[in-house]
């Protein structure tokens, strides 16, 4: 049987991405990089300032405090809207919000505490169950587990009531 040849290799690859440029530059406008801006800071023609001869090393501090809004190829004039105006399609979506009453809250009715409940809740079941064995030591004359029942309701109500109501916020 002759042998099936195999079918062409595929190629894969990222498509061309086309984008909007949306703040176009004008053509008198050079683009600018770190160096130019160097440059014009250092206040010479090279990539990098010529090093100072005395002792200290670096360019001067005097010479790259000078602004950078100075350069010839920024444009210090703010740009026009363009056809894509951020703040005025925000304000188009806030006014249509604002007239479908998408922005106006009402008043919601206070909800009763869940804590208060929850509190109650735990506060009588934990303190039943030390009531429980409180009175079964009171019966059976163990003074040694009434001590502790009697501590156990102290600390129970104590401990419930500054976690509930002094560290806990309400929910």
């Amino acid at each position: 049987m002759p042998e099936e040849s195999d079918p062409p290799r595929k190629f894969y690859g990222l498509k061309e991405s086309e984008f909007d440029e949306v703040n176009k530059r004008s053509d008198h406008h050079a683009s600018i990089d770190a160096k130019d801006l160097f440059r014009h800071a250092a206040g010479t023609g090279n990539a990098m300032p010529a090093r100072p001869t005395s002792g200290a090393s670096g360019p001067d501090r005097n010479t790259l405090s000078r602004p950078a809004s100075s350069l010839s190829g920024i444009p210090n004039q703010p740009r026009a809207p363009g056809e894509n105006d951020v703040h005025g399609i925000l304000q188009d979506n806030l006014a249509r919000a604002n007239a479908a009453g998408l922005n106006e809250l009402a008043e919601k009715p206070a909800r009763p505490s869940r804590r208060k409940r929850d509190y109650w809740f735990l506060m009588v079941a934990g303190n039943a169950l030390l009531a429980v064995l409180f009175a079964s030591a009171t019966a059976s004359g163990n003074a040694f587990l009434m001590a502790f029942a009697a501590g156990g309701i102290g600390l129970i109500s104590a401990g419930l009531t500054w976690v509930m109501w002094f560290v806990m916020d309400d929910y």
